[in-house]
């Protein structure tokens, strides 16, 4: 996924090829958007919540 999003053009061509991504994530933020009821209004409210984490040692290395 990491690989797509970087590197459009670089995917494998044929079921013979293999691409691979080495990666380190140090911070990483996730931001979603939700559809939240309101009672009082009886309607779908739309908010951003974000999620931090950091300080991470995630590797994934070949």
């Amino acid at each position: 996924m990491i690989g797509k999003a970087q590197l459009p053009g670089f995917t494998a061509k044929a079921p013979s090829e293999h691409v691979e991504t080495d990666f380190s994530v140090k911070r990483l933020k996730l931001t979603f958007e939700v559809d939240v009821w309101q009672r009082a209004s009886g309607q779908y409210e739309s908010r951003k919540v974000s999620h931090v984490m950091e300080n991470l040692d995630i590797e994934r290395m070949h």
